[in-house]
């Protein structure tokens, strides 16, 4: 193709964040961009919120929506978020633009003084080419490390998949670091809350075992209904925390979208050519640590009376967030096993 006769209009989010059912790993997991999607009990889904960030920037450009020529349930959730704010700007960059006001430049400069990195976007670009970019990453360290020696002891998770594990085998009786870890609203040892504590102190770790609600938007709103009671105890003498380690990196491309042509005036000539995601993510003793790109293209014409058990061994949600936000950056419903270590 002749680069000098077409358009280009490319999307780009490092963070979680486009919505595919996973077509490795036997469909086991989901990307969901807007936390609207029903959960299915056999697959994880994620959802983080850079996607939403580098839409808006797009939207943006387009007098606040992005129409296609087809619509769909997916593209009027997106449309319908007009602000994020769940994450600082210490911790982004998102950018749209034009090739030919230096977009990439204007990119690469703010990711070099926040994160110290670059981004190549590749040749073939002409001046009308647009992208939108949105980089988000976190790394955080829990207060205090988690144990991971636990001897002989098993972890078996959904009652069939033994899996590498790390927490707490005898409490802390230091009563700072006892504070670190709060369980909020405890009901039974398959219903419970929990937040650990970060050294920055900035964010919220939250891990909940509870049955889900329909969707992750619904039952992270359930979660933090029940932190808001302010029902907290901490784990004592007898007392066991075990957490699987978390950890995948995985490449998705989000079909939905792909050859999409705008509609919107004046970008009538541009056709979503491909969209894909990369993600990274790992939680383990000392902390969690996140970090994922996508990449949209488009080119023109183209019980209580005994201890209590913390063991996540059944379905559970992660939730990342900061602390002055009413909304998370990330949160992830593990219903399997396939980003667990195996034992």
């Amino acid at each position: 193709m002749n680069h000098a006769m077409r358009n280009i209009l490319q999307i780009c989010c490092f963070f979680l964040s486009l919505t595919l059912c996973g077509q490795n790993q036997n469909k086991q997991f989901c990307v969901d961009p807007t936390m609207q999607k029903p959960l299915n009990d056999s697959e994880n889904t994620m959802y983080c919120s850079s996607f939403i960030q580098a839409w808006i920037e797009l939207c943006n450009m387009h007098d606040g929506t992005i129409m296609l020529d087809s619509n769909s349930v997916l593209l009027e959730q997106l449309n319908a978020v007009k602000v994020n704010n769940s994450i600082s700007e210490d911790f982004l960059v998102a950018k749209a633009g034009y090739i030919k006001d230096s977009i990439i430049a204007d990119i690469n400069r703010e990711l070099e003084q926040k994160f110290q990195i670059s981004k190549s976007f590749g040749d073939g670009y002409n001046k009308t080419d647009i992208i939108s970019y949105a980089y988000l990453k976190k790394q955080i360290e829990f207060y205090y490390r988690l144990q991971d020696e636990f001897g002989k002891e098993k972890l078996v998770f959904n009652g069939s998949d033994t899996v590498d594990f790390f927490g707490l085998r005898y409490p802390a009786t230091n009563s700072v670091n006892k504070s670190k870890l709060i369980i909020h609203n405890y009901k039974s040892n398959d219903d419970f809350i929990l937040e650990i504590k970060t050294k920055d102190n900035k964010d919220q770790v939250i891990i909940a075992k509870m049955q889900p609600e329909s969707t992750l938007a619904a039952s992270y709103s359930s979660i933090m209904q029940r932190v808001k009671l302010n029902d907290t105890s901490f784990i004592e003498e007898g007392e066991m925390l075990k957490i699987p380690y978390i950890s995948f990196s995985i490449e998705e491309n989000f079909r939905e979208l792909k050859n999409r042509k705008l509609v919107n005036p004046g970008f009538t000539g541009y056709t979503i050519r491909e969209a894909k995601q990369v993600i990274n993510f790992s939680m383990n003793g000392k902390g969690v640590s996140l970090e994922s790109e996508g990449e949209v293209r488009a080119l023109f014409a183209i019980v209580e009376n005994s201890p209590r058990q913390f063991v996540f061994d059944k379905p559970f949600f992660i939730i990342l967030k900061e602390k002055d936000k009413s909304e998370p950056y990330f949160c992830m419903y593990m219903a399997n096993a396939a980003f667990m270590t195996k034992r």
